[in-house]
């Protein structure tokens, strides 16, 4: 397929992670995040498989987004629940916050980059070119982590036919699928509310592969 003919399907670069756009219905002013779960660093997977890294690497998106944090891991998992991370309280410090509001706008900056829900894998097609490279740091080289953004940039297809051609080591390359996918399962969407009595926000967060709680998980701010 020509470059032309792929940039016209949309195959010229990652299909946007997050979709911003507000509406105003009966004076209420509505600003809503539409988001890939999966195109975001997995809280409970690098839980597992970099508990060490896993505080330097948050706190690196923190920093950018000014929010104090205090993990908060569930160490004894039962049937019910499955997850280390099931929610943002888990993760933020909320007694440094004296407004909900300020709460809930630091929040979505921090949710841009990171997620507490999804299978564990990024969607290598919607995920950017930094979430990218802080999950394959340490698994691929520098070098062969730019050659996978570069690939995909013009490419749609199978994981095995986008790295054909890369020259990446076998070995190194089992590792790093097995923390990728091409599709994603899990969506969520922000949505601030403006009247003239004041703000609320809600998140919405829509996480068919954890069986453990509803398929839609609601909170508010």
């Amino acid at each position: 397929m020509a470059q032309d003919q792929q940039l016209a399907l949309g195959y010229g670069c990652p299909f946007p992670s997050e979709i911003e756009f507000e509406v105003t219905l009966n004076d209420k002013l509505y600003q809503l995040r539409l988001g890939d779960e999966e195109a975001k660093l997995n809280l409970n997977a690098l839980h597992v498989r970099r508990p060490e890294q896993l505080p330097s690497m948050l706190a690196q998106s923190a920093v950018v987004g000014g929010v104090p944090l205090l993990l908060r891991p569930r160490q004894s998992l039962t049937q019910r629940i499955s997850l280390p991370y099931e929610s943002w309280g888990q993760v933020v410090d909320l007694s440094k916050f004296d407004l909900q509001e300020d709460l809930a706008t630091r929040l979505r900056s921090l949710t841009t980059t990171w997620s507490c829900w999804g299978r564990g894998k990024l969607n290598i097609y919607r995920s950017s070119d930094e979430v990218m490279r802080l999950l394959l740091d340490g698994v691929l080289l520098p070098q062969e982590t730019e050659k996978l953004l570069e690939a995909r940039m013009a490419f749609q297809g199978d994981l095995e036919a986008l790295v054909k051609d890369l020259d990446i080591p076998r070995r190194r390359w089992i590792q790093a699928k097995s923390l990728l996918s091409t599709d994603s399962r899990s969506y969520s969407v922000w949505i601030r509310e403006t009247n003239n009595l004041g703000d609320r926000t809600y998140l919405l967060v829509r996480d068919p592969s954890n069986r453990q709680t509803p398929e839609t998980i609601v909170f508010e701010w």
